[in-house]
């Protein structure tokens, strides 16, 4: 009975530590990894970030005026939660493609010396977190907007605001978005551009980045308008 009762422990001993998902690091020391295994892999890396970020924000903001011309002013809520939505997302997906010098699995499609499937998986792998991020950067900034909207009806402001946005149908584009769009850009960019003949050109390869974003916000606010998830007021008659 003993022997018995000992073997049946160390079965269900086995089965549960199978069961049991290995302890990972805390979500900081993860990122912080992360991080550094990129600015070792890239020594102008936190650069590019930077850089990143200033375009994010400077070419949506312009491609919001090329697209909403006289109705840019009373339809600034949109571009506020445009231009915050774009920051997080490309921020991320930037961030993802990166070069890195953690060689357990490979972060880029055009990474060299890496079999095809690892290939195939450095785009497909973060697909899901950055379909999250686009989601909660969505969700985040066209919420306020809306919360704002309802603010100024409670408050009796007088002011002609954009039509709301469906904040869960933004949120599930914005996500695939990041995840499709965002996510293969960067891939041809930064594994395919910037490793090629005009990787050591700043002035190309600052064309190329802005070329990028600009693409890409234009896109982004194109199919939110297609899609009927925006929808652009026309300018009252003068």
């Amino acid at each position: 009975m003993t022997m018995r009762t000992t073997i049946i422990t160390a079965v269900l001993l086995s089965l549960a530590a199978a069961l049991t998902p290995p302890a990972r690091p805390p979500l900081k020391a993860r990122i912080t990894s992360a991080w550094r295994a990129r600015a070792d892999a890239d020594p102008k890396f936190r650069q590019k970030l930077a850089l990143e970020a200033a375009l994010a924000c400077a070419l949506q903001t312009t491609a919001e005026v090329q697209r909403r011309g006289r109705a840019f002013g009373r339809e600034a809520d949109y571009v506020v939660a445009g231009v915050l939505t774009a920051l997080a997302g490309k921020l991320v997906a930037s961030f993802q493609a990166a070069p890195s010098t953690q060689g357990a699995a490979a972060t880029n499609a055009f990474q060299p010396d890496v079999p095809l499937h690892a290939r195939v998986g450095a785009v497909v792998r973060p697909m899901p977190r950055l379909f999250g991020v686009g989601f909660a950067a969505a969700a985040l900034g066209y919420g306020l907007t809306d919360c704002l909207t309802r603010l100024r009806d409670l408050c009796g402001i007088a002011v002609v605001a954009p039509p709301r946005v469906p904040i869960l149908g933004a949120a599930v584009y914005t996500g695939f978005f990041v995840a499709l769009v965002s996510n293969g850009s960067y891939q041809i960019l930064q594994g395919l551009v910037e490793r090629g003949w005009w990787g050591d050109r700043r002035a190309l390869l600052f064309v190329g980045r802005a070329g990028r974003s600009l693409m890409a916000s234009a896109l982004a606010i194109r199919g939110m308008q297609m899609s009927g998830l925006q929808a652009v007021t026309l300018a009252p008659p003068r």
